[in-house]
């Protein structure tokens, strides 16, 4: 009987490491892609050119305070604070001291942020974006008042939740399968010593 309690111990560490139901529960950032400039400026509560004069932060997020240039979206002052998560893995953006960016940012909690899952980038990299802006003109001449609310919806389902529930559905599966074959043998192996003697 201990030969089989050892067995039976062995074979479920071996199963417990396999399905991964010791691990903790990481997240990582996981982004549906962005829409088109108009798309993701609609669903965001500001846009705006801005340059980096201030960078602060505590355990959590990055902090970045920008002189605006040029806005698009939004009631700004001539110098704004954006926050985003401290890291990418948290889906949070890189500012960098002295350097241009275009911003989309939401509001959250009353303050603005923005992450790496919108079309905030270098403003170097964002000609494509501003050409685009430019034609929708909404700057500064009143039509803004027509455009969404500061609150973005999501018209999709979070595809990274769904997955998620999916692979936790077909882990507790395994584990039960798992178990039952594991009672299974156990039985059997029983059995059989007790014929044996």
């Amino acid at each position: 009987m201990k030969r089989a309690c050892i067995m039976l111990g062995v074979i479920m560490g071996f199963i417990l490491a396999v399905s991964g139901w010791w691990r903790l529960d990481v997240q990582a950032c996981s982004c549906v892609p962005s829409g088109d400039p108009i798309k993701e400026a609609d669903k965001s509560s500001a846009v705006f050119v801005g340059k980096v004069v201030k960078l602060e932060g505590d355990a959590n997020q990055q902090i970045a305070t920008l002189h605006v240039s040029k806005r698009w979206k939004g009631d700004l002052d001539p110098e704004l604070t954006v926050y985003t998560a401290l890291s990418g893995a948290a889906c949070g953006f890189d500012f960098e001291m002295e350097k241009e960016y275009l911003v989309y940012a939401t509001k959250e909690n009353g303050h603005l942020t923005t992450t790496i899952c919108s079309r905030t980038k270098l403003l170097s990299e964002a000609q494509a974006d501003l050409d685009v802006l430019n034609k929708r003109m909404w700057m500064m001449d009143g039509a803004e008042n027509n455009q969404p609310s500061d609150t973005p919806t999501n018209s999709t389902p979070d595809s990274k939740e769904t997955a998620d529930q999916k692979e936790r559905g077909t882990s507790a599966w395994l584990v039960v399968g798992t178990a039952l074959l594991l009672i299974t043998m156990t039985l059997i192996v029983g059995a059989r010593q007790r014929k044996g003697k």
